[in-house]
């Protein structure tokens, strides 16, 4: 019953409107309000509910105001037996009086409010109030989590490395919380880090595939890509170096047939003046 001045018409009337605000006034100071979650966390674009819980709430003539952050999102009015939205609904929200809002006597009243599909914006601190009354309740942190989505993982690095040279790759997803990462050569784990760091490159491992793994254990979701390695080296500098071996080789096979070939030469040329001078002395 809210207090009006039609009862200020005389001195008991006075008396009684006085009793009646007072009453109002104990009713009020002495409600407590709680605030709670459908669950700890919400998906991206998932749907999430709050429920403002007011208790010793007979009588309540007051607005329910919804906050995230330090802004007001929704006002709900309950005015004894009367429930209804006092502002207007913004995109992507609704509202609604639950159960003890259409009693007066009703002790527990709750108010809900329901994001449709949660963005990052949602991603903050929500409390509710009594907004005559100022009173306050809990604050809860709504966490928005989201991620790895498929085909987000992206390689950061260079596209070919030469022999020789060191290069990391760095694989990176978005994801809220933070992912975990595996990279892995076929079977063998290398590393938990989002850095595959490879040293001292040689051309054998031109081709090697490797797969990074991206997990958010909060939502229990996970995808993997794949990293070709690939090397790069010099042809002409390899042509020239093969050249140069296979003219080493035709060197050096001339000179093993060459030096055997001018030795004997030479012996038998030793022998033949040996024989010249032998039949010079007989004649």
């Amino acid at each position: 019953m809210a207090c009006s001045t039609n009862f200020v018409t005389s001195s008991c009337g006075q008396i009684l409107f006085l009793l009646v605000c007072l009453l109002q006034a104990r009713i009020y100071r002495g409600a407590s309000i709680h605030l709670s979650g459908s669950s700890t966390y919400v998906e991206l674009n998932q749907t999430f509910v709050f429920t403002c819980t007011v208790k010793q709430a007979a009588n309540l003539n007051d607005r329910i105001v919804f906050y995230r952050k330090v802004n007001s999102v929704m006002t709900i009015r309950q005015k004894m037996a009367t429930c209804y939205m006092f502002s207007g609904i913004p995109k992507g929200y609704n509202a609604s009086c639950g159960a003890g809002t259409d009693s007066i006597t009703s002790v527990t009243k709750n108010y809900t409010i329901v994001i449709n599909k949660a963005a990052d914006i949602d991603d903050e601190n929500w409390w509710c109030e009594l907004n005559d009354v100022y009173k306050v309740s809990n604050t809860i942190f709504l966490h928005v989590y989201y991620g790895p989505d498929p085909g987000s993982i992206k390689f950061n690095s260079t596209i070919f490395v030469e022999e020789g040279h060191d290069m990391t790759v760095d694989c990176t997803a978005d994801c809220n919380p933070p992912c975990d990462y595996v990279w892995a050569l076929g079977d063998n784990h290398i590393t938990t880090s989002p850095l595959l760091n490879l040293t001292d490159l040689s051309r054998n491992q031109d081709g090697n595939v490797y797969n990074c793994t991206v997990t958010n254990s909060a939502v229990a979701r996970s995808i993997s890509k794949n990293y070709t390695l690939e090397i790069s080296y010099d042809p002409e500098r390899m042509s020239a170096l093969s050249a140069g071996v296979i003219a080493g080789i035709l060197i050096a096979v001339a000179l093993a047939l060459a030096i055997p070939t001018a030795w004997i030469l030479y012996k038998r040329k030793i022998k033949r003046k040996a024989e010249d001078v032998q039949n010079e002395s007989n004649n």
